[in-house]
Formats: structure tokens, sequence, C-alpha cells
């Protein structure tokens, strides 16, 4: 009985299999195997989908960080150059800074090029607020004192009611082919910008002071025309040009065109200056 009970259950099941239809399972004994309900099929191991989200709700808010800004340290304003004046007669030239992030601006130096730097002026501790200026005043007059509670602690002349004011070295902008570059106490890169002067002969190192600027990831494009900026011709072509700033402080300067920074050449204009207060 029991090899005709088998032979019956194999029956059972390849009938089943034949008609595609659900059949009752046997066992040896005849009696009637439940069908548990499982796949005993290998389970799925693939990777889970980390992917976005694609139940059709909306993604998680943009946490506003800007992850270009330059890591100066924890507390330190972040500064941009954005006006400059390198002809003022008696080198009492003029560079404003706008800061993009408040903080203090302690230790923070203003240069002149990158791998043969001049440091123009290293600046006393200010806290600064987002949007507002600071004016160095290079080689300064003896009435020039630095403002580091309020701006209208300076009461020179030369000095600008909106903006803080703060004395540079005794080291003025050579006005030829020159960058001018902003650091953090740690050394890092806030801003650079590259100038010419039209008509007048850069040194001889200019272009090579023009690749740091790019390989620091401030200044574009990132070659001069799909080649290397290997010559003055090339690394000119891609600069600012300061030519015609003027001899005195209220006269023509080269600033920023309502605060663009796409570190290029085309964000500067020459025109007329606006220490402390908003570029035109």
């Amino acid at each position: 009985m029991k090899s005709l009970h088998s032979c019956l259950a194999v029956l059972t099941v390849v009938g089943a299999a034949a008609c595609a239809t659900s059949v009752a399972v046997v066992d040896d004994a005849g009696n009637p195997v439940a069908d548990a309900g499982k796949d005993a099929g290998v389970q799925d191991t693939g990777v889970v989908d980390t992917g976005p989200q694609d139940d059709g709700t909306a993604p998680p808010p943009d946490s506003g960080t800007d992850s270009s800004k330059p890591d100066a340290g924890s507390g330190v304003a972040i500064l941009q150059i954005n006006e400059v004046n390198p002809n003022i007669t008696g080198s009492l030239d003029l560079i404003e800074l706008r800061v993009l992030s408040g903080g203090s601006t302690l230790g923070i130096t203003v240069e002149q090029d990158i791998t043969t730097k001049v440091v123009l002026a290293t600046l006393p501790a200010i806290t600064v607020a987002t949007g507002d200026s600071i004016v160095v005043h290079d080689n300064p007059a003896a009435g020039v004192t630095n403002e580091t509670t309020t701006k209208a602690t300076c009461v020179d002349a030369s000095c600008y009611a909106g903006a803080w004011d703060v004395r540079g070295g005794v080291t003025a902008l050579t006005y030829s082919g020159r960058l001018v570059v902003v650091r953090a106490p740690n050394t890092t890169m806030m801003d650079g910008v590259a100038f010419y002067r039209k008509g007048s002969a850069s040194p001889a190192a200019f272009h090579t002071e023009v690749t740091a600027l790019q390989t620091a990831n401030e200044w574009l494009p990132a070659n001069c025309g799909g080649v290397a900026c290997s010559t003055n011709v090339l690394a000119e072509g891609i600069s600012a040009d300061w030519a015609g700033c003027a001899a005195t402080a209220g006269g023509v300067s080269v600033a920023r065109k309502a605060n663009a920074d796409t570190h290029a050449a085309a964000d500067w204009l020459v025109g007329p200056s606006s220490f402390g207060a908003t570029n035109p």
C-alpha cells in the first residue's frame, strides 16, 4: 500500500503541473498536506535604493549652507575685495573690503601677489556684520586711526563715515600687473583679483601670479583660451584692467559692478569712486 500511495502522490503533483490548477498534496499515508504559502525561492538580497525619494513628496529643504565658503576658521569674518585705487598721490592707496559673512577681522591680511607676496595690511579686531565695508588706507596719513568699536571714531578728512577705516602698512600697491589677495588668519585665501594696467608693462612673472590665483580657484577662466597662461600677454587677456585710476581718492577707481562676483575680469569696471558706499 505504501508503494501505491507514493505513486498516487506523484501522479497528483504531475497532474497539477500539467493542468496548472491547485491540487491537494498528500503524504505517503494518503493524508493531505497543508500549503504553508511560503515561497521557497532565494531571498532577493539586492541593495536598498537610497536615491532621492520617489514617492511624490517634496524633497527636504535646502540647508542654506554655502559649501564654497572658504574655511577661514571659527568666528572669522569672510571678506571680499570690492574697490581699489592703486594710483593715489603719495602712495595713499585705498582698498575696500566687503563683508560677506560677519565675524571678527583679527589677523586677516591684505596682500599683493602670491608667489612673491607683500603684506599690505593686517586687520585689527573688529566685529563686523554682513554687508559692512572696510576701507584699508595704505601708507596712511597720521590722522587716520583704526576704527574698532564704531565707524565714527576716525575724524580725519580721508576717513569714510559709511565704513570701518583701518590703517594699512607703509607699503602701497604697485600700479602695474598685480594680484590683490585677502587671507584668513589661518592663511586660507578668501578672495583674489588679477589686475593689469593696459599700456604699461607688467612684471616678468605676472603670468605665474595669475596661474597661482587660478590654481587657488579664485580666478576664471581656468586657462587662457584652452592653453596655460604661460605669457604675460595671455595672462593680461583674462585680467581686469585698472588703467585710468585717478591720483586722488575722490576720483576714478576700479570696483566691482554692483558687487558682481564671478571671479572674472568682467566683474570689474573703472569709474567714479564709491569708497564707503554701495558700488554702482
